[in-house]
């Protein structure tokens, strides 16, 4: 081998060295385990917010029994949802699961995985509503504002879903 060729190969052994040392450093330096963690980092708020939807989104077949138009809007809601402490599923309400609220006919808002709490973004408004705080230690919640159908003004409030 003449040097002319040896200089020749210099650059494309040095590329192949770069190659497989960025190679080793991903696998053997746990980067590998970043996608990991990239992937099922917003798992839990993905759910959260897929209940959410299903919260935004439920539906009330009697609402000329409420006394007022409901046009099953998203985010709007009869108010009675967030007021009546309901005792059996197929009542109006909300029920409780310890200190965790839920509303039954809403799809994954079991008071077991997850539940929600309330509060009204007018301060002036007199309506008295329940499941206003937060149960300590919860992981984080995703928000959405939400307007409470009533026989008066609606009220605009906020409403949380967090995982238990």
């Amino acid at each position: 081998m003449d040097v002319f060729n040896l200089t020749m190969k210099i650059p494309y052994v040095l590329m192949v060295l770069i190659g497989v040392t960025l190679t080793l450093q991903l696998y053997v330096g746990g980067l590998n385990t970043l996608s990991i963690d990239i992937d099922s980092y917003n798992e839990g708020k993905y759910r959260s917010a897929v209940v959410l939807e299903n919260t935004l989104s439920v539906q009330e077949n009697s609402s000329e029994v409420l006394g007022y138009n409901y046009d099953h809007r998203r985010a709007v809601t009869p108010i009675e949802f967030y007021t009546n402490n309901a005792n059996d599923e197929d009542e109006i309400g909300y029920m409780k699961n310890g200190n965790d609220c839920y509303i039954p006919r809403v799809a994954g808002l079991d008071g077991e995985n997850f539940g929600f709490y309330i509060r009204k973004t007018d301060s002036h408004s007199s309506v008295n509503l329940d499941c206003t705080s937060r149960p300590g230690g919860r992981s984080e919640t995703v928000f959405s504002p939400v307007l409470l159908e009533r026989a008066g003004d609606p009220v605009p409030a906020r409403l949380y879903i967090y995982e238990k």
